[in-house]
């Protein structure tokens, strides 16, 4: 038998490298940045709108109008479920000047949540370069993203309750993925074609 020939080196392909480089935990800097670019997302919401976005505002005009014995459905912009106004009721007892801030923080932090649940249903590690950059760029970079937080606007809720259900049901815990679903469609009926699958 001849000798055999030079051995061929393992080839690692692009995508399996910057996959591997995306998985490993961020530095401290990576944090930072993010954490920044949120606040100032927020915080850019906040002077803008200071009744805490205008989709907000509809609906905490609702509950303000109906606990005092009007019908929230006087108002030809209020087009959620009954069920948004009983969820307004708190913000309505709340001064302007809180829910100036609340409101965009609550939103963002939602919207983070939702990243998070989409990291952990593809098993992607919350301390990985992908969690940080990619919210990071999702704040900077998409549009919706930024709407969202500058309105105040309920259509967070299935952000984050389809990601959140997708979650539970991998797992499961179909109960809790029906709840999130049923909570979220409550509020806002964007998701009541998925409730088909309870």
């Amino acid at each position: 038998m001849g000798a055999a020939g030079p051995s061929v080196p393992s080839m690692r392909t692009g995508k399996s490298d910057i996959s591997g480089w995306l998985v490993r935990p961020a530095r401290g800097h990576l944090w930072a940045v993010l954490a920044t670019v949120l606040a100032a997302s927020a915080a850019h919401a906040a002077r803008a709108a200071p009744d805490g976005g205008m989709d907000n505002a509809i609906v905490v005009r609702a509950a303000r109008t109906w606990l005092a014995g009007g019908s929230p459905y006087d108002d030809p912009h209020f087009l959620y479920l009954p069920s948004a106004v009983l969820a307004a009721v708190p913000q309505a007892l709340l001064p302007g000047a809180v829910l100036r801030v609340l409101v965009p923080c609550a939103v963002t932090a939602l919207l983070a949540l939702a990243w998070a649940c989409a990291l952990l249903l593809h098993r992607v590690p919350l301390g990985s370069r992908l969690a940080a950059l990619g919210l990071t760029g999702l704040a900077l970079g998409f549009a919706p993203f930024g709407h969202l937080v500058r309105l105040g606007n309920w259509t967070v809720t299935a952000a984050v309750a389809l990601p959140l259900a997708l979650l539970l049901a991998s797992r499961g815990r179909w109960t809790g993925a029906g709840a999130v679903i049923g909570a979220a469609v409550a509020l806002k009926p964007l998701l009541a074609p998925v409730v088909l699958l309870f």
